[in-house]
């Protein structure tokens, strides 16, 4: 009998993304980067419209209760095209309670719209990159984006140099968490499902704090604790 890990498997489902051939799974990635690029930008546009419907408290409060409900979809009614409809649909008030936070978040000064050049860079790069998609590649050349608009808002005084070190930490967390996830998108969605591996990146925002509790029951399970 197999040794236990120590820490859960991640998340798989039969017929994944990352069992397909080379060219459809990289179409998959492509699809749903873009996607995320779309989301991020629609995001950004409605935080300036959007910044006075609410207070900051009250958006970010709304925003958990929106990720709940789409944990809780997933997990009881994520199948066909059901499955994305209601995806889709919860997403909706999701983005728009992001964006309010988003908006405040600039107000006080916060460098968040560093993630408008990050999200084009993951976008132009899915769409140019054939069949040569790399997730190391895209995240490098994203950062480097990211630092060159950094560079950019700093030189002509519309950045301090704290809100540029801010910004390119904030880039590089993002980079990494997107990177991570994707690679891990693919392991649980089928193709067809871009839309809905598009809103697990909202979703998935809620795995560090039920990752801890699927590690605490995977110890006790084989008695690490």
């Amino acid at each position: 009998m197999p040794l236990p890990t120590y820490f859960p498997d991640p998340e798989t489902v039969s017929g994944n993304v990352a069992s397909e051939k080379h060219r459809p799974r990289v179409q998959f990635l492509r699809r749903v980067c873009i996607g995320h690029c779309a989301a991020n930008l629609i995001t950004a546009g409605l935080s300036i419209q959007l910044v006075s419907f609410a207070q900051i408290g009250q958006a970010a409060a709304l925003f958990i209760v929106s990720l709940a409900a789409l944990t809780l979809q997933r997990r009881f009614l994520d199948k066909g095209l059901l499955g994305v409809s209601l995806s889709v649909a919860l997403a909706v008030p999701t983005v728009v309670f992001l964006a309010i936070v988003w908006g405040h978040l600039r107000s006080l000064g916060l460098p968040v719209d560093v993630i408008v050049p990050i999200s084009l860079a993951i976008g132009v790069y899915s769409a140019l990159c054939g069949n040569d998609f790399s997730y190391w590649g895209q995240l490098t050349l994203s950062y480097l984006v990211c630092l060159g608009f950094l560079i950019f808002m700093f030189r002509s005084g519309d950045m301090s140099v704290t809100q540029a070190i801010g910004g390119a930490c904030l880039g590089f967390v993002y980079l990494f968490y997107f990177s991570y996830d994707l690679s891990m998108i693919v392991k649980r969605r089928r193709i067809g499902e871009e839309l809905s591996g598009v809103v697990d990146f909202y979703r998935d925002l809620v795995n560090f704090v039920t990752y801890s509790v699927r590690v605490y029951l995977h110890w006790k399970r084989f008695r690490f604790i």
